[in-house]
């Protein structure tokens, strides 16, 4: 790995061209969503984690609730649909991206980057317990028919009791079943028979995606890391989910990689002098996106890695590339590995963006030591309880370990739930012990 030591240099913002690439690559697919309705194409509602190159090679356009939703929190004017949700008798503690969702639905569709259309198939997907009920309301308010893929989850520990790889293949064939069932669902929508070919293709533009994405990811093992994982990174991954398998997302990745390589040569980073590495761990909090990490810069703080960086690989940073020789049986392994333990001693591709180990905390320290952290950063999300619930219990075991660990409390779209001057009290003191913990083992190093 090439290493560059940087003392006081300058910051190196993305050069304009990428960011005005990031930015239109989300902007530019609500338009496109809109005129794609009006030249008749079908319309399918999916997940981020969803069987995307498969709808591509029936022209289906996609629209991504999760994406519109963030960006709603991101430019700042989710709170208006969340409240106009609540109103009509959602809960407050309902997740936040399904209240701003609903919110749309009420609005006439109207969204901060223009209108959404209403969809012709919901795509549910069983990676997320939410989009169980986030389905069935997009149903109930567009009439639209619902598809659901369901993943079937074995968390194997030691002395599991059954072969695993009898229960992988009877899974995988479950999985492939459904995979065919949807092709068609997809025939009968559309009027078009489903393509192998087209779909290989469509296999092969995502495996190249996910090799430049996994490259992206590991430049921030750099000394500076060239980009922050959070405030740069998740625009990065926006633009990579939302071209994922098209030629246009090839290119996209391969301008980010480029501009990326060119801030190592120059040995530039995201701040002035790189003084601390940390992981965040969980989504972000989109109201006050660029706020919270902005506090951590003023520390000479970046944040190299987070496991929300597996989404356009399909949940693993070390990315399970599609088989093209077998797409359809290969397709359905990238899907279930997601949350399949095949070896008792190995765990799914979820732990937290990464394969190996065993277990959850040997997870989080292997990737603090691959990244050079010095820290974690777990943010527990208000309207996110399958996401936070863990976090405390993170937070203990990992501390065990000698791991400096700070949490936040926020949410990913509501912005009522943030607290700038705690958030910057919070992180202010969880700096100073960082900076203290590094000076007495600097200190005990020299007295060696």
């Amino acid at each position: 790995m090439k290493e560059q030591i940087q003392s006081s240099s300058p910051t190196a913002p993305p050069t304009e061209g990428v960011r005005q690439e990031t930015k239109s690559a989300v902007k530019d697919a609500f338009a496109d969503a809109w005129l794609a309705k009006e030249r008749g194409a079908k319309i399918c509602y999916t997940y981020v984690l969803g069987p995307i190159e498969l709808l591509r090679s029936f022209d289906i356009h996609l629209v991504f609730p999760e994406i519109s939703s963030a960006q709603m929190a991101a430019k700042k004017t989710a709170l208006p649909y969340i409240q106009k949700a609540e109103d009509y008798g959602y809960a407050a503690d309902t997740c936040s991206y399904v209240t701003a969702d609903v919110g749309l639905y009420l609005s006439d569709m109207k969204h901060p980057l223009g209108r959404v259309p209403t969809p012709d198939l919901v795509l549910n997907d069983t990676l997320c317990n939410t989009y169980y009920k986030w389905s069935e309301i997009t149903q109930d308010f567009h009439k639209c028919p619902i598809f659901t893929l369901d993943h079937p989850v074995r968390m194997a520990r030691k002395n599991y009791p059954y072969d695993l790889e009898a229960l992988y293949r009877e899974d995988r064939a479950y999985v492939v079943d459904q995979i065919e069932r949807l092709i068609a669902t997809c025939e009968q929508l559309t009027g078009q028979k489903f393509d192998m070919d087209r779909f290989r293709a469509n296999l092969d533009l995502a495996n190249r995606m996910g090799a430049l994405w996994c490259e992206i990811i590991d430049k921030t093992r750099n000394r500076p890391s060239p980009f922050d994982a959070v405030l740069e990174g998740y625009n990065y991954m926006g633009g990579a989910t939302t071209l994922k398998g098209t030629e246009e997302g090839v290119v996209y990745l391969e301008k980010i990689k480029g501009d990326i390589d060119q801030r190592i040569e120059m040995g530039v980073g995201p701040v002035p002098e790189e003084k601390f590495r940390l992981l965040w761990m969980s989504a972000p909090c989109y109201p006050y996106f660029r706020k919270i990490p902005e506090m951590f810069h003023k520390a000479g703080a970046v944040f190299v890695y987070t496991p929300q960086f597996m989404q356009p690989t399909r949940g693993t940073y070390r990315m399970q590339q599609y088989d093209l020789s077998r797409p359809l049986e290969s397709y359905a392994e990238c899907l279930m590995d997601y949350f399949h333990a095949r070896n008792p001693r190995k765990p799914p591709q979820w732990s937290m963006g990464w394969v190996g180990g065993g277990g959850e905390i040997d997870n989080q320290l292997q990737l603090m030591e691959h990244f050079g952290a010095d820290g974690i950063v777990y943010h527990a999300i208000k309207s996110c309880r399958m996401n936070s619930g863990s976090l405390a219990d993170f937070r203990e075991h990992v501390s065990r370990r000698g791991v400096s660990i700070l949490m936040l409390e926020s949410d990913i779209a509501d912005p009522r739930f943030f607290s700038e001057a705690q958030t910057r009290n919070r992180i202010d003191a969880f700096m100073e012990g960082l900076a203290e913990k590094k000076l007495l083992r600097s200190q005990s190093v020299g007295h060696a």
